[in-house]
């Protein structure tokens, strides 16, 4: 029985694109034409202008975050998938005893696997 293969990685279950898109909204909903810098300060903060500026700045940061975290996870998912594939042919040759006799010239090895002859 074979193990189940691991899922691609997907960007939507990466918190920090949720996060980008959350801040994103309410810089967007802060801006003058819209709800105004008071739509978005909480209940105490001191009054300061750009607010909005620094949700988009959050935003963004995160966006970047979010990039970099997901190529990371792509490039760690496609070295495990390497590794399991790697590790499935060798126990496969394991499991059938075919080994390839390394002292043998090239051109032998390649006649007796195209035979399906094993040693």
């Amino acid at each position: 029985m074979s193990a189940r293969p691991a899922a691609v990685p997907a960007w939507y279950k990466n918190t920090y694109f949720w996060l980008a898109a959350i801040l994103f909204m309410i810089a967007l909903y802060g801006l003058p034409f819209l709800g105004g810098e008071n739509a978005i300060r909480d209940p105490g903060q001191k009054r300061e202008s750009g607010l909005s500026l620094y949700y988009f700045g959050g935003a963004v940061l995160m966006l970047v975050n979010g990039l970099l975290s997901h190529w990371q996870t792509l490039r760690h998912y496609r070295e495990h998938v390497a590794s399991l594939e790697s590790s499935t042919v060798a126990s496969e040759e394991l499991a059938t005893g075919d080994r390839l006799d390394l002292s043998a010239a090239p051109e032998e090895d390649a006649q007796r696997i195209s035979k399906g002859g094993t040693d």
